[in-house]
C-alpha cells in the first residue's frame, strides 16, 4: 500500500507491486490500483488464470470490509468487484461487527474459505462496545463468475458459533500451575517469561511473581495474562503476599494496557496490607482504598465477575464468604471503542514493587467459569 503523508491529500495513494528476491528489491514498484476508498493489507493470489487482490477496505473500525479486484495480468489493469466480499458496515446489529482483513485458504475437503477479523460487540443503550478485541473468524467461500462469494450469500459474516470449530478454546479455563512451564494460553507483557521475575518451580502448584515496576511503566512490569473470551464469566484466584509499603502490591486485573484497566490489589499501608481497587482510563487514574485491612488472613481469594460491560470485584479469606469491593466498574475502559484498539481485554495476575524489589507474590491457580 502506498501512503501519501501530505495533510491536504487523501492518505491512500494506491496498491503497488514490486518484485523481490532474497537480496531485496530487483524491480521498481508499480502502481496497479487506485481507489477513492482506503484499501490496505493487500494479498495477491493466482487462481485459475486470474490474479486476485484481496484488500481490507474502509479502515478497521465499524466501516471495515474486504474488497476484491482481479486481472488477467500480474500488473493489471485490475477490475474492482462491484460489491464487497465481506463487511458488516451496513448492519448496525451484526453479531460479528468490524469484519474485514481476510485471507483466502483451501479447506481439507478441497473447498475454499476466507479467514477474517471481526469483533463481538456488547450492546447497551449508549452504544456498542467491543471488549474482546479483534477475533479470527472463518466463512465458507464459493465461486461465481470467477469471483469469490460467501457461501451463505450476501456479504454479511455468518453469526458466530465458537464451539462448532474443532479445537477452539472454551470459555472455561483452569490452571493449577502444576506444570514446569506456563500453559500456552498465558501471555506476558512486552517480554518473555524470565526466571528472575517468574517462578513455577520452587513451590509446586503456585505461580510466583516478583514485584517490579508499577502498572504505568512501559518496561519491567511483572504481569501474566490470558485472554478474556466472554463478557459473561467469573474469574477467581488466590494470592499470598505480604506488602510492606505503598510501593508494594499484587492482585488481579482486567487489563487492556497501562491506560485501560481495572485492578483489585493487596497493597501495603501503615496499618498493614489492605484491599485497593484501581482504575486507569486513558489519562485518568482513580483509586479506591476500601478500608478493608487483611489482618491475620493467611491468603486472599480474589474474584472478578464480568456481566456484559459491568465488572465486580470481591475478596474472601477462604474462597467461601465473599465481600464485594469497589462497586460496579465499567468495562468500556478496556474496550476497542475507548480509543482505536484491537487486541482485547486480558485477565492478568500482577505484582508491583517500585521500591526495594524484594516482594514476591504467589498465586494458587486461576479459574475462569462461564
Amino acid at each position: 500500500m502506498r501512503w501519501d503523508p501530505r495533510p491536504d491529500r487523501f492518505s491512500f495513494a494506491g496498491i503497488t507491486i514490486q518484485e523481490i528476491d532474497e537480496t531485496g528489491p530487483i524491480d521498481d514498484e508499480r502502481l496497479v490500483l487506485e481507489s477513492e476508498q482506503l484499501q490496505e493489507g493487500p494479498n495477491l493470489y493466482a487462481i485459475d488464470g486470474w490474479y486476485y487482490l484481496m484488500m481490507a477496505e474502509g479502515g478497521t473500525d465499524w466501516n471495515h470490509g474486504i474488497r476484491m479486484a482481479r486481472s488477467r495480468g500480474l500488473y493489471g489493469p485490475y477490475e474492482v468487484d462491484h460489491e464487497p466480499l465481506l463487511t458488516s458496515r451496513d448492519d448496525p446489529a451484526a453479531k460479528l461487527a468490524k469484519a474485514g482483513h481476510g485471507e483466502l485458504l483451501r479447506t481439507p475437503d478441497g473447498g475454499w474459505a476466507v479467514v477474517h477479523l471481526a469483533s463481538r460487540p456488547t450492546d447497551r443503550t449508549d452504544g456498542r462496545y467491543c471488549v474482546l478485541g479483534r477475533e479470527t473468524c472463518i466463512q465458507p467461500i464459493v465461486w461465481a463468475d470467477s469471483w469469490p462469494r460467501l457461501a451463505h450469500g450476501g456479504h454479511l459474516p455468518d453469526g458466530y458459533r465458537p464451539h462448532d470449530v474443532a479445537g477452539a478454546y472454551p470459555v472455561a479455563f483452569h490452571d493449577t500451575f502444576d506444570q514446569p512451564n506456563l500453559d500456552n494460553r498465558w501471555i506476558t507483557l512486552r517480554q518473555p517469561p524470565d526466571s528472575s521475575w517468574l517462578d513455577l518451580s520452587s513451590r509446586p502448584g503456585w505461580l510466583r511473581l516478583k514485584g517490579r515496576r508499577g502498572l504505568d511503566s512501559q518496561t519491567q512490569v511483572s504481569l501474566v495474562a490470558t485472554r478474556l473470551l466472554s463478557t459473561y464469566c467469573t474469574i477467581t484466584t488466590e494470592v499470598e503476599v505480604e506488602p510492606a509499603s505503598l510501593a508494594q502490591a499484587a492482585g488481579l486485573a482486567l487489563w487492556y494496557d497501562r491506560k485501560g484497566y481495572h485492578a483489585v490489589l493487596v497493597r501495603g499501608s501503615e496499618a498493614g496490607p489492605q484491599i485497593v481497587v484501581a482504575t486507569s482510563n486513558l489519562d485518568a487514574y482513580t483509586e479506591l482504598e476500601t478500608g478493608l485491612l487483611l489482618g491475620d488472613w493467611a491468603s486472599v481469594h480474589l474474584r472478578a465477575e464480568v456481566c456484559g460491560l459491568t465488572l465486580r470485584f470481591a475478596v474472601s479469606p477462604d474462597g467461601v464468604a465473599w465481600q464485594q469491593v469497589g462497586g460496579e466498574l465499567d468495562l468500556v475502559v478496556t474496550s476497542d471503542n475507548c480509543v482505536m484498539r484491537f487486541t482485547g481485554t486480558v485477565i492478568a495476575l500482577l505484582a508491583i514493587d517500585s521500591g526495594p524489589r524484594s516482594l514476591w507474590a504467589a498465586f494458587s491457580g486461576v479459574h475462569v467459569r462461564a
